[in-house]
């Protein structure tokens, strides 16, 4: 995708930014959710194949929250989550890889 400014506010309202602070708000100036909400889009602009998200529920607010899971549910590729937000995992995985004292138990999810 070429980047051009109607690609990347499109781009960016389909993570859910709203298309007046993708164009005329500095980054310093949006709140941490939006913040997250750029770096979403970023990190989608490329149509990687995997994405590791470490913690990707700290700092954002509840609106964030569902466009994150929103994007994640949307995402063709393959996902990995590190948390410890269980709310937040059983919501968007459909399958839980616990380590505990150095064993791996995995649980399938059915969503």
């Amino acid at each position: 995708m070429a980047l051009m400014q109607q690609n990347v506010e499109e781009h960016l309202e389909n993570v859910g930014m709203n298309k007046e602070n993708i164009s005329h708000v500095k980054i310093k100036q949006l709140s941490n959710g939006e913040k997250v909400k750029v770096v979403i889009g970023v990190a989608l602009w490329m149509r990687p194949h995997i994405l590791i998200l470490g913690e990707p529920t700290n700092n954002i607010d509840k609106d964030c929250l569902s466009a994150l899971k929103n994007a994640i549910n949307v995402f063709n590729g393959g996902i990995i989550v590190i948390t410890h937000d269980d709310q937040f995992c059983n919501s968007v995985c459909k399958e839980i890889w616990v380590i505990e004292n150095s064993i791996l138990n995995i649980e399938m999810l059915n969503r």
